[in-house]
């Protein structure tokens, strides 16, 4: 098959795939979708821009990609008429579009002309915007570091060594042997590259470092003495800044704080991931690092810096209270008979409070951007609340109305809508949990409210079974009759995205 055979079979394929997609959410999902979108530049230096849509089939959430679109210009209102042009190309209706999913530049996320904005103009609905979760916990991340100097110091130090040793000389090849003649039955591990766009590799270098702390300093060690003297005096650069107690106490509490970052940034970037199981994710995080500030954590993680340095034979600092007042230097004995001019190279050593007011420090930083940067959206989230069988709003009308009054070109019927809820609190809905469905019908409003004690009963068992395996994606309003407020719920509670690709 000549390659011009091979390209107009796969665009043909292409062509299928996508109105597969398109008709699925058109006839299945009465067109409602929710937009993930992303811009990048390619290795041939072209912008381009990602489309992806995410939408609900029954009770399955899905996450589709569309295609790429090839930029020109990178205004909001050039990046608004790409976007616009591409759905109505592929067949999809912009008002139809609920939720929006983009990273948070300025152009995108505008409040009064970003990209954003003017999707919700055109399809005219609250078409909530959500700047992609686990984007905004790298800012977090980010900003913390660049405020707190040993963290920044420290990271910009794993960074230099790892420039260090990819350079293309033997340097790579000789730390993966002393990983291994320290412990031959233990895995290699690469030293992983620092990104401030992937803080997964800042948690995977600071962990590099911290299990092959020994090793990492043989081989810095190592190359002391070459004949090359800009190695030797960078590796000798690199171990004298290793060998300081600061770093050993910064890896630990790092590899600490980062562990419970890292775990929560890859929930966020699940495709099944619902938006009310995002803010429960995020508020897990705020807990933990509340119960992280404490004496008991900081003194775990001194005590096992401490073990470390006191095999290497490093300096720990003594316990005394860090004090406003300067400590005044002892100045080495080489200098005895000398005037002393100018520094002499000695720093000046921490004190033992002074590094639980820098791990306080950058607890504290975290907590108040997560609390600054996840923010928004509240009434949704509160929606999501009564849609929630272990929430004390399940059923809410009180919680979901204002959700309704946002929606309201798409919902008529407010207060059946409010009857049925009423309803379903009391037991007669048709749910979808995991693919298994529970079902009760009547002929009118009138025979719903006396449901026979058997079914009761049942219903009972289910909603104990889901408060206690406390499944968040369940998916209820299928009562009685359909509406088009169940359409609508769905749709968006299922379908607003909390990442983007």
């Amino acid at each position: 098959m000549s390659k011009d055979s091979q390209n107009e079979f796969l665009s043909i394929s292409a062509k299928l795939v996508l109105k597969g997609i398109i008709d699925e959410i058109n006839e299945e999902n009465n067109g409602f979708f929710s937009l993930i979108v992303d811009e990048a530049r390619d290795v041939s230096t072209k912008e381009q821009m990602s489309v992806c849509v995410r939408y609900t089939n029954k009770t399955k959430l899905l996450e589709r990609f569309l295609g790429f679109v090839e930029l020109t210009k990178l205004s909001a209102k050039s990046l608004f008429l790409e976007i616009s042009q591409f759905l109505e190309n592929s067949g999809l209706n912009i008002i139809k579009c609920i939720g929006q999913a983009y990273n948070g530049a300025s152009v995108i996320s505008g409040h009064l002309t970003g990209v954003n904005v003017l999707v919700r103009e055109v399809a005219e609905n609250p078409c909530v915007y959500v700047h992609c979760y686990a984007h905004r916990l790298n800012l977090i991340l980010i900003d913390t570091a660049k405020n707190v100097k040993l963290v920044d110091d420290t990271l910009g130090l794993l960074e230099a060594i790892y420039a260090f040793q990819s350079a293309p000389t033997l340097r790579h090849q000789k730390f993966r042997d002393a990983q291994e003649r320290e412990d031959p039955k233990k895995r290699i591990f690469e030293m992983p590259q620092q990104s401030d766009t992937r803080w997964v590799s800042k948690y995977k270098g600071v962990m590099y470092f911290k299990n092959n702390f020994l090793s990492v300093l043989s081989v810095l060690d190592s190359f002391t003495t070459s004949s090359n003297k800009m190695e030797a005096a960078s590796a000798k650069g690199f171990l004298m800044q290793l060998k300081e107690f600061d770093v050993i106490f910064a890896l630990h509490f790092l590899g600490e704080i980062l562990h419970f970052s890292n775990t929560v940034s890859t929930s966020l970037q699940k495709e099944d991931l619902l938006m009310g199981s995002a803010v429960k994710i995020i508020d897990g995080l705020k807990k933990t690092l509340e119960n992280r500030r404490t004496e008991s954590f900081f003194n775990e993680c001194w005590e096992k810096a401490s073990s470390l340095a006191n095999k290497m034979g490093i300096t720990v600092p003594c316990n005394e209270e860090a004090t406003s007042s300067k400590r005044l230097q002892k100045i080495s004995s080489k200098f005895s008979g000398s005037i002393v001019m100018s520094p002499t190279g000695q720093r000046d050593h921490l004190q033992k409070a002074s590094f639980k007011k820098i791990m306080f420090e950058m607890i504290d930083h975290m907590k108040s951007e997560l609390e600054r940067r996840f923010i928004d959206n509240s009434c949704m989230f509160d929606a999501f609340e009564c849609l929630n069988p272990t929430s004390t709003e399940f059923m809410s009308w009180e919680s979901i109305h204002a959700f309704t009054e946002l929606y309201s070109k798409f919902v008529d019927e407010g207060t059946a809508i409010k009857y049925e809820m009423e309803l379903a609190k009391q037991g007669s809905v048709t749910a979808f949990a995991d693919d298994t469905a529970l079902s009760y019908s009547a002929d009118d409003r009138g025979q719903l409210a006396q449901m026979i004690s058997e079914d009761l009963k049942k219903l009972n068992l289910w909603l104990q079974r889901m408060r206690n395996d406390v499944i968040d994606d369940v998916i209820i309003l299928r009562i009685f009759r359909p509406v088009r407020m169940t359409t609508i719920s769905i749709s968006a509670i299922c379908a607003c995205p909390v990442t983007s690709k």
